[in-house]
């Protein structure tokens, strides 16, 4: 008896290791090649792609365009391929670029302020000749390119005197390393030391306030790198929730086929496709939990996506069902 449990016990703990604990170790390797959100204060949330904006989580891996809102009083913190971070604070719209051609992450600021944290090892070998940083944030109205360590970028509407248009500035201010700051509506641009700050339109460059040295005091709290233990179980749990899903796949399937149905009675009765899938009075997640996108294409014609099982909108597992009336 004694050998059978030890038996099943082996077989248990193979077939979990096969089916989660590899998947993870690989996931997590994989975490450490991406950006990825360590951790989350308040409402944060993110928009990848065309997929409806969700609440932001602690090891949510991002992807190029994935733009990230923090609210007021909210904050989160980004790590780029280990070696760089990003606190996104309050009130801030911040968005993930493809890389630059030399593979450096890039990113953009459309309101707020971020504060950013660069590993001194990854800046030894800035070209200062060159445009060729290790990160850069760039605004509608300007770029700065880190070739130093820790510096704080804000863009945001000024308050005008009576009578006056109100205007968007972009602040660099830095506390550690060089930053080169760039203007790109005059060309003009500067290089930034410890101590210095600078603001577009019209490249000014004046020392810190002890206000600003405050909010850059914030960055020594700040981590380059990604947690091992609790990224590993964090993709334990994601991995777990995908082999969950990918068994029940089958399920979205038939889902799909009474979706399909319903679409066919609505067009029938009024001669066009709903407006939102709550219109057809059905389950509106799929077998995995995750809503359902559905997108209205015409008059008669609609797109329903599943995310399939790795529960991400836009991949290579979606379930699909593109429906044309008549």
């Amino acid at each position: 008896m004694r050998n059978k449990i030890i038996i099943i016990m082996s077989v248990i703990s193979i077939i979990g290791y096969v089916t989660v604990v590899a998947p993870a170790l690989k996931k997590q390797k994989e975490m450490m090649e991406q950006y990825v959100i360590t951790d989350v204060q308040g409402n944060v949330t993110v928009k990848k792609g065309m997929a409806p904006e969700v609440a932001a989580k602690p090891y949510t891996v991002l992807k190029p365009a994935d733009e990230i809102k923090a609210k007021e009083g909210s904050n989160a913190d980004i790590v780029f391929k280990s070696g760089k971070a990003v606190r996104v604070k309050d009130n801030t719209q911040y968005t993930v670029e493809p890389n630059a051609d030399n593979g450096a992450p890039r990113t953009s600021l459309r309101k707020g302020t971020v504060l950013v944290k660069v590993s001194k090892d990854l800046t030894k070998n800035a070209n200062k000749d060159t445009k060729t940083y290790v990160f850069s944030v760039q605004t509608p109205q300007a770029v700065a390119g880190v070739r130093g360590t820790e510096f704080l970028v804000s863009y945001y509407e000024t308050t005008p005197p009576p009578g006056k248009r109100p205007h968007y500035e972009t602040k660099v201010a830095v506390s550690d390393g060089t930053v080169h700051f760039e203007d790109l509506q005059s060309f003009s641009h500067a290089d930034l030391s410890p101590g210095d700050k600078a603001i577009v339109p019209n490249l000014t460059v004046s020392a810190l306030t002890p206000e600003e040295k405050k909010q850059l005091a914030e960055i020594n709290k700040m981590s380059t790198q990604l947690p091992f233990v609790p990224s590993l179980m964090a993709a334990i749990s994601r991995s777990f929730l995908e082999w969950k899903c990918s068994m029940v796949t089958k399920v979205t399937t038939a889902e799909m086929t009474h979706i399909e149905a319903a679409l066919i009675r609505y067009n029938a009765d009024r001669g066009k496709v709903p407006d939102t899938l709550a219109d057809l009075h059905i389950k509106e997640n799929d077998s995995c939990g995750v809503p359902y996108l559905y997108t209205k294409k015409s008059r008669t014609e609609a797109e329903v996506r599943s995310a399939g099982p790795d529960m991400e909108y836009f991949t290579g597992d979606d379930i699909v069902l593109n429906y044309a009336g008549q």
